[in-house]
């Protein structure tokens, strides 16, 4: 008897984790973007980003320039 009710129990647990995954999976789907993001090609993504780092690098720098007289 025990071990039937054992058996149910981690059946039970194993059907919830599942169902469970399957919800968070459908979430996890990508969305197609819409609006500007849409319209920025994806090889120009890497060139922005590397432009912004430079910037804030520069920004870094002139703080600390100015911490540092």
């Amino acid at each position: 008897m025990r071990a039937a009710f054992g058996f149910l129990v981690i059946v039970l647990v194993m059907a919830t984790v599942l169902m469970l995954a399957k919800q968070q999976a459908k979430v996890a789907v990508p969305v197609q973007a819409t609006g500007e993001a849409a319209s920025v090609p994806v090889q120009a993504l890497p060139q922005a980003v590397g432009k912004q780092v430079e910037g804030l690098l520069q920004q870094g720098a002139e703080r600390a320039s100015e911490a540092n007289p």
